[in-house]
């Protein structure tokens, strides 16, 4: 969850529909379960009700569509067409509703027929088709999949409304306005912003690359390695994307632009995007903006200065892309200008260059709405000031250029049928100075060999490549390699080290974690006999208290009106019986039990306290020996002892 239309786990339902239709079913699907959630429904709840609503949407689709193909004709279902044709000779009939046609013989000739469908059903039903997806590839609100679902409702019923192909066209017209979605892994969708590579923006199969990781989060580390590793022969997960040769270095810029937004430099980018990666010396010659209030902002000391605009250099070796504009706005913030390049010389003997030819500061320096970055110089040079005021009196203020050096990173790549180097970032700004060269105005540049010339472009360590100085300082490049080895080397052991200590610590807090989950299992075993103990008393008293009960409910028994004239040994054998025992089940049932035992003993004679059973003149000796005989008789183990406590008990 969510769904996609090729999610391995979809309903079997779904599973075997057409891409359109599962596209459908998954919109509503996740949408539904989505808009329940937000609500605060239970999982299962939202998922019950996401369930119920799209496989409604699916069965009316079914419905509208039919759910049988027939020979050389349209979908067939529950008999969706008005009238079935014989393929073979012709012959027509009108269709009984619920039997498919394809189900139903040529009266003539036997052939299975097909239904035959007006031109106005199948224009409604092409209709249908680019609804569904169209709806499934684009961000549709909730209103309009709700329209939707009412016309797939309606153009399934008998007799669908008579402006229902209407509202169809009108609503796919709406849903082709709507922005267009990409469906990825997990049921994320994208526009085609999220893409480092887009075809056709119509066509969302030719969307390759994500950059976002959703709509909210969008461009990750993760995403952008993932789309650089796809680049590589050996690709993401051993998938690699295929793309037109053409595109690929713009893409590789797109993903690079998407690092350094995410703070990560060249260096740290992965092997394929910094190899394609150089370094140039950007120089670019621009003019100061004349406006008609130049000559009061020069009183003022403030000059307004073009410093380079979007697009070619004057002779096409570079193209500026707007992330490297905005770069430069950046670095060359704050910057000194001065009089004239410095000469060759002057770079070796006088590097920081000379504080006589300072004469303004860089301040304000932003990207225009034109796309050209611009800025003010405040000139605090009086003499400065005053040869840029006869200039501008003169009418020779163009004359005067600005000339923007700095070490741009780009890479070669094809803009308007030029090969030329695209700039996507200024690693340095090394000056911005005002010089005096012919055209200077119109952005006219230097030459190669005269950029050569001024700035020794062979010596200058800011553009030197790893080719370069392995070929002209093998030395130097041994000497950082090894140096690299020792730090790595160094950080390892470190590493090891730092993992040891840790490996210790854990040891260390898993053995003080065993000792005191042995103290609390000692503690435990402790609670454990004392409670057994304590259960124990327990139930020794509660069986006492039963006890006690049970000889309470005996003796209530026995001093109830029918049984008080029990013989006392009867009495206390009875309650021998039941001393012992935590219930009163049986008590009952014993006493009577008893009292029949010595009617049934006492028929040869008078039993004493219980009523006349013999004649009044019985002889007691007579009638205490046949009770005897009667006991020995009943109990033969009895002794004789036993036998004379039987009788005096009557």
């Amino acid at each position: 969850m969510p769904y996609t239309p090729n999610s391995a786990n979809l309903p079997k339902n779904v599973r075997n529909e057409p891409e359109p239709v599962r596209r459908q079913w998954c919109a509503v699907w996740n949408s539904e379960y989505e808009k329940r959630r937000k609500e605060g429904m239970s999982h299962k709840d939202a998922e019950a009700r996401a369930f119920q609503l799209a496989n409604g949407v699916l069965k009316k689709m079914q419905q509208s569509r039919g759910e049988g193909q027939g020979v050389g004709g349209p979908r067939q279902g529950d008999g969706g067409a008005d009238i079935c044709v014989c393929p073979k000779c012709g012959y027509e009939t009108e269709h009984d509703r619920g039997t498919p046609c394809t189900e139903i013989k040529c009266a003539k000739c036997g052939t299975p027929m097909t239904g035959k469908t007006t031109v106005k059903e199948s224009a409604l039903m092409d209709v249908m088709d680019q609804l569904l997806l169209e709806s499934g590839q684009r961000e549709v609100s909730e209103e309009t999949l709700a329209e939707l679902n009412r016309i797939v409702d309606e153009s399934a019923a008998d007799t669908p409304s008579s402006n229902l192909e209407d509202r169809a066209d009108q609503l796919l017209v709406e849903i082709r306005e709507a922005r267009l979605l990409k469906s990825e892994e997990g049921g994320v969708k994208l526009p085609k912003e999220a893409y480092a590579y887009v075809g056709d923006p119509e066509k969302v199969t030719t969307w390759k690359l994500p950059l976002w990781e959703g709509t909210e989060k969008k461009v990750t580390k993760a995403k952008l390695g993932q789309a650089a590793a796809a680049l590589t022969s050996g690709g993401f997960r051993g998938q690699t994307v295929k793309l037109p040769k053409a595109a690929i270095p713009a893409v590789k810029a797109r993903i690079r632009r998407e690092y350094r937004k995410l703070g990560v430099p060249v260096e740290k980018m992965p092997r394929s995007l910094r190899e394609s990666i150089s370094r140039s010396l950007l120089e670019h010659i621009t003019g100061i903006e004349i406006t008609e209030s130049v000559a009061d902002q020069i009183a003022k000391g403030i000059v307004p200065v073009r410093v380079i605009k979007p697009g070619w250099n004057w002779d096409k070796t570079f193209y500026y892309t707007a992330e490297a504009l905005a770069d430069i706005a950046q670095k060359f913030e704050g910057i000194k200008m001065y009089c004239d390049h410095p000469r060759p010389s002057d770079d070796r003997e006088l590097p920081e260059r000379s504080v006589r030819d300072w004469v303004a500061v860089l301040r304000n320096c932003k990207v225009a709405r034109s796309g050209a970055v611009v800025g003010e110089a405040h000139i605090h040079a009086a003499w400065f000031k005053e040869l840029l005021a006869g200039m501008a009196e003169a009418g020779t203020l163009n004359e005067m250029g600005v000339s923007v050096v700095g070490v741009a990173a780009g890479a070669r790549g094809r803009v308007e049928g030029h090969d030329t180097v695209i700039v996507e970032s200024v690693e340095k700004a090394r000056c911005c100075d005002f010089v005096t060269e012919p055209g200077a105005g119109g952005g006219v540049g230097f030459t190669e060999s005269r950029r050569a010339e001024l700035y020794e472009l062979e010596n200058d360590l800011d553009l030197v490549g790893e080719s370069d100085l392995r070929e002209r300082r093998p030395d130097l490049v041994t000497e950082i390699e090894a140096k690299a080895v020792r730090e790595a080397k160094q950080k390892k052991e470190e590493r090891k080290m730092d993992l040891e200590q840790e490996l210790r610590e854990v040891k260390e807090s898993l053995a003080a974690a065993e000792k005191e989950n042995e103290r609390l299992k000692g503690e435990l075993e402790a609670a454990q006999t004392k409670m057994k103990e304590s259960e124990g008393k327990l139930a020794e008293y509660q069986k006492k208290e039963a006890q006690v009960e049970v000889q309470k409910e005996v003796d209530t028994i026995l001093e109830s009106e029918k049984y008080k004239g029990m013989p006392e040994e009867t009495k206390r054998r009875v309650k021998a019986q039941f001393a012992e025992s935590t219930s009163k089940e049986g008590i009952a049932e014993a006493v009577e039990e008893e009292r029949l035992y010595l009617v049934e003993l006492s028929k040869g004679g008078v039993v004493k306290d219980l009523g006349a059973s013999g004649p009044p003149d019985a002889d007691p000796e007579k009638v205490e020996a046949e009770l005897r005989e009667s006991f020995k008789r009943l109990h033969p183990e009895y002794t004789d002892e036993q036998l004379e406590v039987a009788v005096r008990g009557r």
